[in-house]
């Protein structure tokens, strides 16, 4: 458990009853599992629930708080976004491309997108990845 000043912490984001996200001037994006403070890196899985939402909701929610456009650049996008294939879990990571869809202006994916194995995916999660990335290369 770290040592953590409230001052310096804004809530930024209720995933559910027990997990909020929240930001720290000295330590970055962080959660708060019912009074627990965990770093972002160690549990990514932890921000999952955010897929469910839409991207721009999120963002918007993010970015209209002070310096918000600064804190929203220090979120852990890529390691969201990509996390799910990873580990292969098609439901998140079909939630992962509607994100990616819908940020694409924001990212460039599509060296990692040519990485991914899809063997592991349904059918229908392999030809919306195909139809996102088949889009992507033809923007880059």
């Amino acid at each position: 458990m770290w040592d953590i000043n409230p001052r310096k912490m804004e809530k930024a984001f209720l995933i559910d009853e027990t997990l909020e996200l929240f930001f720290n001037i000295e330590r970055g994006w962080i959660l708060k599992n019912n009074n627990e403070f965990i770093e972002i890196e160690d549990k990514i899985i932890f921000l999952f629930p955010l897929l469910e939402i839409n991207f721009q909701d999120f963002k918007n929610t993010i970015t209209s708080k002070p310096l918000g456009l600064e804190k929203f650049k220090k979120f852990p996008l890529l390691p969201l976004l990509k996390a799910p294939f990873e580990i292969e879990m098609a439901y998140w990571a079909d939630l992962s491309l509607n994100w990616i869809n819908d940020s694409k202006s924001e990212l460039n994916l599509t060296d990692w997108a040519n990485s991914i194995k899809l063997a592991w995916m349904p059918q229908k999660l392999k030809h919306k990845f195909w139809r996102t990335f088949s889009k992507a290369s033809r923007l880059t």
